[in-house]
Formats: structure tokens, sequence, C-alpha cells
């Protein structure tokens, strides 16, 4: 059997974390395996690469397992209390606790309009929520910061 295309082999590892979630490396070559992804004697040294070089927002986590973003922050509220330097400039400083939601703000893939299941509380007030900024910054319209509408795309 011939080792599929890294193409083959990044839809097969979306499928895998999309479905089971967080694996290790041990565990998503063994669910590859299971689904019939043969990745021939390099395996090992093939999947790291892919999971590296070619799967999108793909993150390795602290314990060791992989994670697709996409799936684990789906229907997820995100909070980040500003502090008085983000507030007083505007901005927001991408510290650890908004690197996972940063990776998908920059794919304009992720980034759409909301819809009535993933409503917005975006207030302009220091804490803001589920916004790839952290705020309402002026100026910006939807979708560019979606968090910043409602579910009829209004602002609020």
């Amino acid at each position: 059997m011939s080792v599929p295309s890294r193409d083959a082999i990044v839809a097969a590892i979306v499928k895998a974390l999309t479905a089971h979630g967080a694996m290790s490396d041990e565990e998503l070559s063994d669910t590859l395996g299971a689904d019939g992804v043969d990745l021939g004697p390099d395996g090992h040294d093939l999947l790291e690469e892919v999971l590296e070089e070619d799967c999108g927002p793909v993150m390795w986590l602290p314990d060791g397992r992989w994670v697709w973003l996409p799936a684990l922050l789906d229907g997820r509220v995100f909070t980040h209390r500003l502090s008085a330097a983000e507030v007083e400039h505007d901005m927001v400083f991408l510290d650890a606790d908004l690197a996972p939601l940063s990776m998908l703000a920059d794919d304009a893939t992720y980034l759409q309009p909301p819809t009535a299941r993933r409503q917005s509380t975006c207030r302009h007030s220091p804490t803001a929520t589920s916004s790839p900024t952290g705020g309402c910054p002026t100026g910006s319209s939807p979708p560019t910061v979606p968090c910043c509408s409602g579910p009829d795309g209004s602002p609020t």
C-alpha cells in the first residue's frame, strides 16, 4: 500500500481530531491506521511533519496532545479582562490566553459573520467577550471583527 498524499493525510488528521478530540502522536497514529491511512515506515516522522507544516490550525498542547482548534473552540465563549494599557491604547495584547483564538482569527476561513448559534456579547466594555481583538475597534464592521455584531449583522 502506498503512502497517501499530504492532502489526504491532513483530511484524515482533521477528521480524527474533530471526531475524537485532543490526541497524542501515538493515539493519532493508531486512529489513522484504524481508518486505513498507512503512513509508511517513517510514519511517526511524516505525521509530525504534516502536523507542524501542513495542517493549519492544529495546536500542540502542553500535555503532548494535538488538537484541531476549530473543533476545540467551536461554540466556546471567550472572555479577556482588558488591562489599563489595552483600554488606553484601544488594543488587545495577544497573550497566551488568546493565542488559540488568534490562530483562527489570522485565517479568513474561520472569520465568519455570527449566527444565532454564536451570538456575541461585545459591549465596548473593559471585559470583551468572544472577540478576536478583545473589543470593537473604531471603524471595524462585520465580518472583519465578527464579535461586534448581533445575529442579524447589526452592531452590538
